[in-house]
Order: structure tokens, then sequence, then C-alpha cells
């Protein structure tokens, strides 16, 4: 396939001996992310990072990358790459049908890819987010340690922005060399996922103050997930929750909370959050169901279930095991 070089003009030529991929379609939303940004939540600064976390951890140790490696994140639609080197790659998360080359290409495996090569997704059929690793290294610089894009304020990834077509985004060439192909049964990252979209959650701190009738109305009630979602959170549609207090003094939030804003229907929060939120916290979804939180789309059916915080911290140490086999 022929690839347009006007990148070679001016303002480009310092850097066009680097390799590179070009970006003949960016997908829906395409960015940068890889690990968050700790440490920095008094600053009002989110940690951020892959939305679906174990699909990324995967995907960097099936492209023979270290963990720190950034990854490209694919939500609902993927994009169109062309690379003009030969790389190892791998794909992981939710289906977007890939191909190389307009051939199908399988996921949660070891990839190799040639110069000129062609690598596209189309619409996702299950979940929402895609994740690709390359193994070569992306020419970016690491914002406040983390090169995950946070695009609420324009920082991180590429130039703090979703990737756009006629992007060309450099790498430092790496040797492919002789790599054994890795792959990662998808039967066992299902395992964490369950059938029928079911949340475990704890109590949250505002969990009391929540009527006992709205409370059992939340349980025994399914949700749908509304179109408002993106990467700081997911409203729902569904049972309207009562509690004795609408607002509360700005207290800390992470990804997985509960918050009830004054119409009563809930909130999800994930990577990019907030710090902090003046809504009641009515739970924290427990980290192993986060995996399917990460991957719900408009018009998912979930309901929630609420587990005691022995099981949660158990079913967390599995869940680290688990990570720690990609890591």
């Amino acid at each position: 396939m022929k690839t347009d070089f006007r990148f070679t003009e001016k303002g480009f030529r310092g850097i066009k001996s680097m390799e590179w991929i070009y970006f003949h379609k960016p997908g829906f939303f395409t960015t940068i992310q890889g690990i968050g940004r700790s440490g920095y939540s008094e600053f009002g600064i989110p940690g951020g990072g892959s939305v679906d976390f174990l699909s990324s951890v995967i995907s960097n140790y099936l492209s023979y990358s270290g963990c720190d490696n950034p990854v490209f994140e694919f939500t609902l639609e993927g994009p169109t790459i062309e690379f003009n080197f030969d790389s190892i790659f791998s794909i992981t998360g939710a289906n977007m049908h890939p191909k190389v080359n307009d051939l199908p290409v399988e996921m949660y495996k070891t990839l190799f890819v040639k110069k000129g090569d062609v690598l596209s997704f189309g619409k996702v059929s299950r979940g929402f987010r895609t994740y690709l690793s390359i193994n070569s290294k992306l020419n970016i610089a690491k914002f406040l340690g983390s090169f995950s894009t946070y695009t609420n304020a324009n920082y991180g990834g590429y130039r703090g922005r979703q990737i756009k077509a006629g992007d060309y985004l450099y790498y430092e060439s790496a040797s492919v060399g002789d790599k054994r192909i890795r792959k990662a049964k998808k039967d066992s990252v299902d395992d964490l996922l369950k059938a029928g979209n079911v949340l475990r959650i704890i109590e949250g701190p505002e969990y009391s103050a929540f009527e006992s009738n709205s409370l059992k109305r939340f349980f025994n009630s399914e949700y749908s997930v509304s179109k408002k979602l993106n990467r700081m959170g997911i409203r729902l549609e569904g049972e309207r929750l009562e509690s004795s207090v609408t607002n509360i003094s700005s207290s800390a939030v992470l990804p997985g909370i509960i918050q009830v804003p004054g119409d009563g229907l809930p909130i999800i929060l994930l990577a990019d959050c907030q710090t902090t939120g003046g809504y009641p916290r009515l739970g924290k979804i427990i980290d192993a169901d986060m995996i399917v939180a990460s991957q719900l789309k408009p018009i998912d059916r979930i309901v929630f279930k609420k587990i005691p915080y022995k099981t949660a911290e158990r079913l967390s140490k599995r869940l680290r095991k688990h990570i720690n086999k990609y890591i």
C-alpha cells in the first residue's frame, strides 16, 4: 500500500529517519494509555491510565513489552494503522475484529507485522474498549510519571489529545528477534467476567443514608448504561434512589465508587474520575468486577450485589495473583 509521504515536509525533517506508524483512520476515540499517575490526588490530578487495566497488562505481556509500555486504547470502533517497520504486537480487550492487510488476526496472542502492513479494526461486537501493544519504544515523554492521556486537561499521551487521522507516531526501532508466540487463554480472562453483568459492591461511606426500600429496589432492579459515559464515568438509567442527604462535604472518590446525585440515578466512576466529589457514595465496585465495568457500553444492562468486605478482599487478592502472571 502506498503511503502519503507529506510527513517529510518542513516540520518533520528532523525525525523522518525514525520508525513510524501512520493513522489512516483514528477510530471513534483512540488515546495512548498506560499505568496511571499515583500520588497526585491531593492536587486534583486523577490517577487515569487504562480503563481496563487487566487487558492492558496482558497486551504488554503478549507483545514482549514491559508493563510500563504505553498502549493504545480504542473505544467503540478501532483505527486503521500503517507500519513502516517490522514489529511485534498484540490485541486484547473488546473484539473489534482486527485484520492485517484485510486478513483476520487473533486476539490474545503474540502477533507480527512487517513494514508496509496495515492493521485495521471495525466496530466492537463485545465489550467497549480494545488495547493494542506494540513492542517498540514510542517517542513520547511521560507527564508526572505516566504516558497516559488525560484529554480533559490536555496532558500526557500524544499532545494531550486523542489520535486524529493523519497522525504519525514515531518509534525507536526494536529488534523482533526470535520470539515464541505467547497466548493468554481467553477463557481464563472470562472467568473474571461473570455472565449477566453482575457487579459486586461493598458498602460506601454514605450507604446508611439511603432508605431501606430504596436500597431494596437498587439491588433487585436492572440498570441500563446510558449514552452519557466516558473515561470519567458511567451514568445509569433505572430505579431512582432516595437518601437522607443529597450532597456531602467534598470527599475523596476513586474508580469504582458509585455516586448518587440529586436526581437519584447512580454514577459509576472510572479511571479519569475526579479526585473528590460532593455526592453520597453508596458503594464501591470490587476490583475484580471493575473489569466488567470498564467494558460496559450503552444499552448494556447490569445488576448489583452487595458482598462482605472480607469476600471482596479475597477476590481482590485473586485478581492481583492473576495480573502478576503477566508482569
